[in-house]
């Protein structure tokens, strides 16, 4: 009976040791691993400068309006968290209640849809649209 309970033992011992074992080596492998290499960063491609630009879209709040320098900041996403600035050109088309504007016509407050170029250290603004308060809010306003 002494003989069959250590030979029990044993067995139940060795299979918990396999087990650990299992789970132990294959873990402590995956730790040796260095870490991949990150994927190799391809040349630059040599390109004319106004093609090095890509266009992007948005849609946010004017945080800030500055005529003199030339910049529209906006906020945007999930409450208003991001804020992107622009330059905005002589070439840029803004647009207020429908007609042609100017920088200093938009308002701090004011939500605008706008289209941009993203150059290689800025984003140059090619249309602001100031987009109109919807007429069920302009009646609560003034309530």
């Amino acid at each position: 009976m002494f003989y069959r309970a250590i030979s029990h033992s044993r067995r139940v011992g060795a299979s918990i040791v396999l087990g650990v074992t299992l789970v132990a080596v294959p873990a402590f492998a995956q730790m040796q691993q260095t870490a991949p290499s990150p994927a190799p960063i391809p040349p630059p491609v040599t390109v004319a400068p106004g093609e090095r630009t890509t266009t992007d879209h948005l849609e946010g709040a004017v945080k800030n309006v500055d005529p003199g320098a030339g910049t529209l900041q906006v906020s945007y996403g999930p409450l208003g968290l991001f804020r992107r600035t622009m330059e905005v050109t002589d070439r840029t088309v803004i647009r207020v209640d429908g007609r042609e504007a100017t920088l200093a016509d938009i308002r701090e407050g004011e939500k605008v849809k706008a289209s941009f170029e993203r150059h290689e250290t800025k984003n140059v603004a090619t249309r602001v649209e100031v987009v109109p308060v919807q007429q069920d809010t302009k009646r609560s306003m003034g309530r």
